[in-house]
């Protein structure tokens, strides 16, 4: 360990792919499946309009992504980025 350097470190298990799927918010919407390579373990990130969403405004579970509120209408305006193992 070095005494100078500080911060929070991580350890991150390898990807070893990466796939992105679009989505159209309608301002309603707040359900949208997941393409079948989806798996509870698969890591997950989120961006609408291009930016990041933190992890607590989506659920992500049985194949489906969930918001907590409905992105705004756009098309292809929510980007959900799947990890695979």
């Amino acid at each position: 360990r070095y005494i100078s350097v500080t911060g929070v470190q991580t350890c991150a298990l390898p990807i070893s792919g990466i796939s992105s799927q679009y989505l159209s918010g309608d301002s309603t919407s707040q359900t949208f499946k997941l393409p079948s390579s989806y798996t509870s373990l698969t890591p997950v990130l989120v961006f609408i309009n291009n930016t990041k969403q933190a992890l607590d405004t989506y659920s992500v579970s049985d194949g489906k992504i969930v918001f907590k509120k409905p992105p705004p209408m756009g098309k292809d305006n929510v980007q959900v980025v799947l990890g695979e193992y």
